[in-house]
């Protein structure tokens, strides 16, 4: 069919179509495509190809009227009256948009016009939008202008697209607020539910039940992959679904979701509703769940419905998840509860065993004693039974008081300044009253360099001593135990690790014990340590001091063969390590210069004495002197190599640090012109630097005066 009989058809179908309507037609095509067809066809200018198709157009079509080009577009139309209709689509009209476009302009309804056009350009992946001759706007504006013609604007990706066009009327109602108001309304409803839906559903489809359209909002990659997007949205709905139905679903739930999605039953659910939901298993029987939710207003008759799928297997795996971590916590807390239980039962079993041991012993042994009043020895004898078995019992008390503080939180560490050394010294001591007596060994070691921290010392000393008496304890006469604190590389500035160790040769744990020995009240139950007394609870409130410091204990041990405790420490550091290190630095610059005499002239007695003392500790021999009338005197009297260096004071009485320096240098003596002499002075200016050297001396030392730059003027001017 050629171009030119393709326009006439469409023009006559039109014509009998539209039949006494009051409007009229207006048929655009893309000026590009008419203008390429006729020159390929006549080979002509294109003012040539226009006067043709004028020609043509006059000829076969005299009711179209004038052919007006504009833009890329050759447009004819006729205006009957006021009004008037303007109707464009790709070169090939579409004879179903035709016959709902005819019905629903009869109505002159123009939000039942809009929501057509609306409907159908969405079904057909188009733009839509309100826009004026003059302005071309994006998807769903409204513009109201009164100098021009408004109409709706459907935009498809060819660039043509269906437009109708009702010329501005005073009567046409177009520029009715209400319902302006009303397609906004609607429009914003409808992306208010499709935001919904995509937040929590995994596909989400518009669906347009006049015209039985698809359009894909959110879909999965692997539907897409599938099936396309395009493929998807050009089937059409019911079929689209009817498809996904036969191929994805597994068969007891085919019929009745086929019944379901079909658009007239949609139409029949969501009539007196806005939503409603329907479960299905896929080939895989995972449990989706669908919901319908109707664009219109809850009693409005439906056209538009939004589809959104959800995986329920995920929910359903999130809710057993969720059931089981439930049964975990509940399990949890009734292991809890019955081990807290089995503690208490414990506990009062042996505090009922470990009190009444003393107890039994004090009321024995007091008895013994009234009965034997007379036997002053037997007397004293029960009494030192007495005194020692009420320690025992008032030891078994503390240590049951301090655990009930510790898990209750009572226990506040303090923070004092404390010298690890001094302190493991301390800790030393008093273990080495026990060694002795057990006729054991004890070494003690400190391997820091950092010894200054703040810690709780009374409760860094419980730790130690907890573990430290154990070992003593449970080591035979003759063993040996070992007591070792180090210090570990630093992990964060201003803070010392340390580990402190407590090791023996003693009999050791089974692995069974060992693994509950921090538990309250446990003891090893065997032969060999029945008859060593103990609460059960020195290692239970070990272990939670530790824990209360940010530390942790460590312990390896061999059934007969000993046992090590390790347990690491942080503290912070103190400014006494930062001067410990600083005077370590000094000593280790301190230069040796036994043999050497330095003459110091400074007329202050108590620099003379600081700075005497300081070139003192390297062994130098110095002489001094008030002034520099003095000091000459010194120089002059003195032979060659009996003075190795002067430092020299520049301002003092009776002669200054210029006058004398100038005199050493002039005295006859080869030697005083080369002997070093290095100014003390508070002024730092370069100008008195300056003066110092063109004077004749040969350096400068500022005031007051840095130990580590004196030491370093010494090892320049005296050579050993």
């Amino acid at each position: 069919m050629t171009l030119k009989q393709h326009i006439l058809d469409t023009l006559k179908e039109w014509q009998v179509k539209l039949g006494d309507l009051d409007h009229s037609i207006c048929l655009y095509y893309p000026r590009e495509v008419i203008l390429h067809y006729l020159w390929l066809e006549k080979e002509t200018p294109c003012e040539e190809v226009v006067a043709c198709l004028k020609e043509y157009l006059a000829k076969e079509l005299p009711m179209l009227g004038e052919v007006q080009v504009e833009g890329q577009q050759i447009r004819c139309a006729l205006k009957v009256g006021e009004t008037g209709i303007r109707y464009v689509e790709d070169v090939m009209p579409q004879p179903e948009f035709l016959t709902g476009f005819l019905e629903v302009l009869k109505s002159q309804d123009m939000v039942e016009i809009y929501r057509y056009f609306h409907t159908y350009a969405k079904a057909h992946h188009t733009k839509v939008g309100i826009s004026t001759e003059e302005e071309e706007l994006g998807y769903i504006f409204y513009f109201k202008n009164e100098d021009v013609e408004p109409y709706v604007y459907c935009l498809e990706e060819s660039e043509l697209g269906i437009t109708y066009h009702r010329f501005a009327r005073e009567d046409a109602g177009f520029h009715n607020a209400d319902v302006e108001r009303k397609v906004n309304r609607r429009e914003q409803e409808k992306e208010n539910i499709i935001d919904t839906l995509a937040s929590d559903y995994s596909s989400v489809y518009h669906v347009g039940l006049d015209e039985d359209r698809l359009r894909i909002v959110k879909t999965t990659a692997e539907v897409e992959q599938r099936h396309g997007r395009f493929m998807i949205e050009k089937n059409g709905y019911e079929r689209v679904f009817g498809q996904f139905i036969e191929t994805g679903v597994q068969e007891e739930d085919k019929s009745h979701l086929r019944q379901i999605c079909s658009c007239a039953t949609l139409k029949k659910l969501l009539r007196e509703k806005k939503s409603f939901v329907c479960q299905y298993h896929d080939l895989q029987d995972t449990i989706w769940e669908i919901k319908f939710v109707k664009v219109e207003e809850e009693t409005a008759e439906p056209h538009n419905v939004v589809i959104g799928f959800l995986n329920r297997n995920n929910e359903i795996r999130e809710e057993m998840a969720r059931k089981e971590e439930q049964q975990r916590k509940l399990k949890e807390a009734l292991e809890k509860a019955n081990a807290a239980n089995k503690a208490k039962s414990r506990f009062l079993q042996n505090m009922s065993h470990d009190i009444r041991t003393p107890m039994n012993a004090i009321l024995g042994f007091s008895q013994l004693a009234i009965e034997e009043i007379d036997d002053s020895d037997k007397v004293k004898d029960y009494l030192n039974r007495v005194i020692s078995s009420g320690n025992h019992l008032l030891t078994l008390i503390n240590a049951v008081l301090d655990m009930s503080r510790i898990e209750s939180g009572k226990i506040v560490l303090k923070n004092e300044v404390t010298n690890l050394r001094q302190f493991m010294k301390q800790m030393g001591n008093m273990l080495m009253v026990d060694a002795k007596k057990r006729k054991q060994t004890l070494l003690v070691k400190v391997d820091v360099n950092r010894d200054h921290v703040i810690c709780d010392q009374v409760r860094l000393s419980q730790i130690i001593l907890n573990c430290a008496s154990n070992a003593l304890k449970y080591t035979p006469q003759g063993g040996h135990v070992e007591l070792h604190l180090v210090e570990l590389p630093e992990e964060r500035e201003g803070y010392g690790n340390y580990k402190v160790v407590v090791s023996d040769n003693g009999i050791g744990m089974s692995p069974e014990f060992a693994a509950r020995m921090f538990e309250p009240f446990e003891r090893e139950q065997s032969s060999t340590v029945s008859g060593i007394q103990g609460t059960g609870l020195g290692m239970a409130i070990t272990k939670n001091l530790v824990e209360m410091m940010n530390g942790r204990i460590e312990v390896k041990t061999k059934q007969g063969e000993g046992t090590t405790i390790c347990i690491y420490l942080e503290y912070p550091l103190t400014q006494e390590n930062e001067l410990k290190q600083e005077r370590a630095a000094i000593r280790r610059r301190m230069p040796e210069l036994s043999g050497a005499t330095i003459l110091l002239v400074e007329d202050i007695a108590i620099n003379r004495e600081f700075i005497s003392a300081i070139l003192e500790k390297t062994g130098a021999t110095v002489i001094q002197a008030e002034n520099g009338k003095e000091a000459v005197e010194l120089v002059e009297k003195a032979k060659e190599g009996d003075l190795q260096l002067i430092f020299m004071d520049i301002q003092m009485p009776v002669l200054d640090g210029y006058g004398a320096t100038k005199a050493i240098r002039q005295l006859p003596f080869s030697w005083t012109k080369k002997v070093p002499i290095v100014a003390m002075t508070a002024n730092a200016f370069a100008e008195d630097k300056r003066a110092a050297l063109e004077i004749g001396m040969n350096d400068y030392l500022a005031k007051p005066v840095d130990i580590i730059e004196l030491y370093q003027k010494l090892r320049t001017y005296i050579t050993k």
